[in-house]
């Protein structure tokens, strides 16, 4: 099993914010069924660090072949 905590502390150098927590969760609950489609998040609130939530995602999950992929799209209104 992995601890999100100490994962996503050894990767960002921070501790997760309850958001990434939960979206970690999220992304674990069923497998793959519960992936938002998109993420709209204020600036400086963490929208980076859904990378790193989705790589410890797939680790523990083991490679499930719905959780590959990821898209980041970065715009401005």
């Amino acid at each position: 099993m992995v601890d999100f905590k100490t994962a996503f502390q050894a990767l960002t150098g921070n501790p997760p914010f309850p958001p990434q927590s939960r979206l970690y969760d999220r992304f674990v609950a069923d497998g793959t069924d519960n992936i938002p489609a998109c993420c709209n998040i204020p600036t400086g609130l963490g929208k980076t660090s859904v990378v790193a939530v989705w790589l410890i995602a797939l680790a523990a999950l083991r490679g499930n072949i719905k959780m590959r992929d990821l898209q980041i799209v970065v715009g401005r209104n």
